[in-house]
């Protein structure tokens, strides 16, 4: 069977189950005895045997100071549609990005959580978070910042 997930960028309730859908593709995520399930940039970080580890990529964001071991974990996962990025760190809370083939980014900036998705920062411009990967080439600088 195959179907198509359209969304709408401006629209958080339409960003959400996309959000989550690409969290349960990647992650491997495991249901337990007591009939709860693990969950992908939280309680599991272990991704589906499909998806490809690429090398890490450090935590740079600017203007602020970071840890210099604080690294990007990055995946990347072939769909009939093109290749899907997955970067995310953990530092007690986690970030946790997808980037579509058309260069759609989906922003978990509280990981832990299911409703955090969003494709357009709420906090400043409304243009859309910037691709972390153009042309095969990852960046180091978070998609909210600019290139250092």
């Amino acid at each position: 069977m195959k179907f198509r997930v359209e969304y709408d960028l401006d629209s958080v309730e339409d960003v959400i189950p996309v959000g989550e859908w690409l969290r349960r593709r990647f992650f491997d995520e495991k249901m337990l005895p007591d009939g709860y399930r693990t969950y992908g940039c939280y309680s599991e970080f272990d991704v589906k045997d499909d998806v490809v580890e690429l090398p890490q990529v450090p935590v740079s964001w600017p203007d602020e100071d970071w840890p210099s071991d604080l690294m990007w974990k990055c995946y990347s996962l072939e769909l009939p549609e093109g290749t899907v990025y997955l970067r995310w760190y953990w530092d007690g809370d986690g970030i946790l990005e997808f980037q579509l083939p058309d260069g759609t980014v989906f922003h978990n900036g509280d990981c832990k959580k299911d409703y955090e998705w969003e494709t357009r920062p709420n906090w400043g411009p409304s243009e859309p978070y910037k691709p972390f990967v153009v042309d095969g080439v990852w960046s180091s600088w978070e998609s909210r910042g600019e290139a250092e």
